[in-house]
């Protein structure tokens, strides 16, 4: 399964699959912690993107504005730990946001993609967990093509293979539209670059903007921004064809709500919405798999 899902996890981002089968009973999955966080004054700029920490349970949380924190640390009850200090030189303009902890050297870092069109834009970023630049990938200010040196355009988001390669989705709205594996060759599986296949009967409601995979690894937790709704669709079988597209479930957020990025705590199964328009991140928790009917 974890090729299968891995793999599918990117193509739902990258392709911007469509449409939505309704032949089975949906099941409610989360609740919102309505508690959570403790604190939302601190919240003062669009958020964009929220990752979790598992090996210290922390929440990072992205935000975007002049002089604004542009990363914000919670513990998983909410109580705010720490903030990033604004600096164009570290974050122009603040993205994707995920965190990575190096089983070799111990080491947890926060990646980010910057989209700023300054000085220090279009590029990856590795911060420390305190908010120091360690790492700059791209060439800052300039947006591009080139994979030598290498050039993003508008980065918006990244990922981490359990080996540690990373994966970068290059193109929101910018120069490219591509999806780079950095580490070894572009590609769609995991291992072995191969196409496995996609789905074309699950967004009918609205395109995919945000894709994640549960603790469970059962399914899938899709943000679909314009319809401020999130989605739950099954993981595809552990061999053979994907198979037809199965929403096993969904959560309506309030209209113009516009839910960006996702982030799941491998640790608690709750998962985390960083959400534009109302400036906040929201937590949902894990209740089962209690069935309700489709209307």
């Amino acid at each position: 399964m974890e090729s299968h899902s891995k793999s599918l996890l990117f193509l739902c981002c990258w392709l911007g699959l469509l449409s939505v089968s309704t032949s089975a009973p949906r099941q409610v999955l989360y609740k919102l912690d309505s508690s959570w966080p403790l604190n939302t004054d601190v919240f003062t700029g669009k958020v964009f993107s929220v990752d979790i920490d598992d090996k210290t349970g922390e929440i990072y949380v992205s935000q975007r504005g002049v002089d604004y924190h542009p990363v914000v640390v919670f513990s998983e009850d909410g109580e705010l730990k720490r903030v990033f200090t604004f600096d164009t030189s570290i974050v122009s303009m603040i993205h994707g946001l995920r965190v990575f902890h190096n089983v070799s050297s111990g080491q947890t870092s926060v990646w980010v993609t910057d989209v700023g069109n300054a000085t220090y834009g279009h590029t990856v970023k590795k911060i420390s967990t305190d908010g120091k630049l360690e790492l700059v990938l791209g060439t800052a200010g300039i947006a591009g093509s080139s994979l030598s040196p290498l050039q993003f355009g508008n980065v918006a988001d990244l990922a981490f293979s359990e080996k540690g390669e990373m994966y970068v989705v290059d193109g929101d709205g910018g120069v490219n539209n591509r999806l780079l594996k950095l580490s070894q060759v572009q590609a769609f599986d995991a291992d072995t670059g191969k196409f496995i296949g996609k789905w074309t009967s699950c967004f009918s409601v609205g395109q995919p903007y945000s894709v994640r995979m549960s603790k469970d690894k059962t399914h899938f937790i899709v943000a679909l921004l314009q319809q401020s709704k999130i989605l739950l669709v099954a993981t595809p079988p552990s061999a053979g064809p994907i198979g037809d597209c199965k929403v096993l479930g969904s959560i309506d957020l309030p209209e113009n709500t516009g839910p960006h990025l996702v982030g799941v705590s491998k640790s608690t199964g709750a998962f985390y919405v960083a959400e534009l328009n109302t400036q906040t991140c929201q937590k949902f928790v894990p209740i089962g798999l209690h069935r309700i009917n489709i209307d």
